[in-house]
């Protein structure tokens, strides 16, 4: 569409993009999925993606941006055309051998053990979710994040994805309040989205493949910040080993009834995604909506190599008083960069929180 003869073309552009969004689908039939290249002037062109979650996962949109860069530049000549996506049709059948191999058991062992060491899960009833209220929001940096975070995952050996989730639940384990369940458990369940592509013929299909997964933190056994990072990455590779095993499949596994599910908050959202290059333009990427949220997220977007880090924490303000998501913005930033120096490793994971 073109816009360009409208008194103010990029706002005439969100108004649209708003509405687009407010929209309640009908998912039997509505198109799911809205693709709007917009002018806006001579030399500026807005494209608007957006996919609904029960098609697209965020890496799904990683991969629609970066072949239509693809093939953007192979028509301009600069580039191969490259290999298409691969079809819906080849996930569904390797997800159709995987469920009758014996991984799959292994995982479903796996499973029902780390949910019997853990306090039950929060549960929600479909359908009570009210996403249409506003909830709060904070977006951030992290000054001078970039040599802490190579020290730390150097001495670490942890990947930047694999600390940053770390260091988030971290800071969640102590500072949201946990109801007491009678069970002795002291630990919290962070729910992390899992990307379940690797190996898989999914790596070049757009769908909504990621699992959402909780993996299970405890207070360091010698108090120490260093030892929670160790044992934090011990649980993120049990985790990650039988982590294609699906939520759904849990849920059934523990005797969810139908209409339920569980809760899944806190959540810890990584996302490594590079922005898309378009050969001879200057492109900029705007992420307008994540998708739903429960409870109390945290959001953490940076290119592969962790570099142009972004930090977002989202709430439900029916969960959490305002004031207390204001502390959370404060005090967040505030113990990732106490946390982010390779001399933390050393010291009691109390007094980073109170830096």
């Amino acid at each position: 569409m073109d816009l360009s003869d409208a008194g103010d073309p990029a706002a005439e552009a969100r108004k649209l993009i708003d509405a687009d969004m407010a929209r309640t689908i009908d998912l039997r039939r509505d198109p799911l999925s809205s693709q709007w290249l917009i002018r806006l002037g001579p030399d500026l062109w807005q494209w608007y993606n957006r996919g609904h979650h029960i098609i697209l996962d965020g890496y799904s949109m990683g991969l629609i941006e970066q072949r239509c860069a693809e093939l953007y530049a192979h028509f301009a000549q600069a580039g191969p055309e490259g290999r298409p996506f691969s079809r819906f049709t080849a996930y569904l059948a390797e997800e159709d051998a995987y469920r009758a191999s014996p991984r799959h058991e292994a995982a479903k062992t796996f499973w029902r053990g780390a949910l019997a060491r853990t306090a039950p899960l929060p549960l929600i009833r479909k359908g009570e979710e009210n996403y249409a209220l506003a909830g709060y929001g904070h977006d951030f940096t992290l000054p001078q994040s970039g040599a802490g975070l190579a020290a730390l995952t150097k001495a670490t050996g942890l990947g930047w994805a694999d600390l940053m989730t770390a260091l988030a639940s971290a800071y969640l384990l102590t500072h949201l309040p946990r109801p007491d369940t009678g069970t002795g458990h002291a630990g919290l369940a962070v729910w992390l989205p899992f990307m379940s592509r690797m190996g898989s013929v999914s790596a070049r299909i757009p769908a909504l493949v990621v699992n959402i997964l909780p993996l299970a933190v405890h207070t360091p056994s010698d108090g120490l910040f260093g030892t929670f990072l160790t044992e934090t990455a011990a649980g993120l590779r049990a985790l990650r080993r039988h982590g294609r095993y699906r939520i759904e499949q849990i849920a059934e596994d523990s005797g969810i009834r139908f209409g339920s599910r569980f809760f899944f908050s806190p959540l810890v959202n990584v996302m490594p995604f590079d922005r898309p290059h378009f050969d001879g333009c200057a492109a900029e990427r705007q992420v307008l909506s994540n998708g739903p949220n429960d409870g109390f997220n945290i959001t953490i977007r940076a290119e592969h190599n962790g570099s142009g880090m972004q930090l977002r924490i989202d709430a439900d303000p029916a969960l959490t008083p305002l004031a207390e998501f204001e502390a959370h913005c404060r005090d967040l930033p505030a113990f990732l960069a106490a946390a982010l120096q390779e001399k933390s490793l050393s010291l009691p994971l109390a007094a980073l929180l109170k830096s």
